[in-house]
């Protein structure tokens, strides 16, 4: 999942402009809208090649450690960010996914 470590890294860099880093951290939306489809896929017995399940740990792995950047604007959008993924694909989430989203990213 080396596009997740990417964006990781970009959103929690300490470059000069705050922008570049909020943009990444907007990233983690389309990537949860993305592996929404490839589990809708997975649901009709089409083979996509990806666990889904490893996406969404690793989606909520990197989330949590983005929440303890130093910089508060980083953190409200992150915050932001989870709160949006799990309104909008929360329904959709296996039992093992919940229960990674609540030991690790609500804690």
């Amino acid at each position: 999942m080396t596009i997740l470590n990417a964006i990781y890294r970009y959103a929690s860099n300490d470059g000069e402009n705050i922008n570049n880093n909020l943009t990444a951290v907007g990233m983690f939306q389309n990537i949860a809208d993305y592996t929404a489809k490839l589990a809708l896929k997975e649901l009709n017995n089409e083979a996509t090649g990806i666990s889904t399940l490893m996406i969404w740990k690793i989606l909520f792995e990197k989330v949590q450690e983005l929440g303890g950047d130093y910089r508060s604007e980083i953190r409200k959008a992150n915050i932001f960010t989870l709160e949006n993924i799990l309104m909008t694909h929360g329904p959709m989430l296996s039992a093992d996914v919940w229960s990674s989203v609540l030991r690790g990213s609500l804690h």
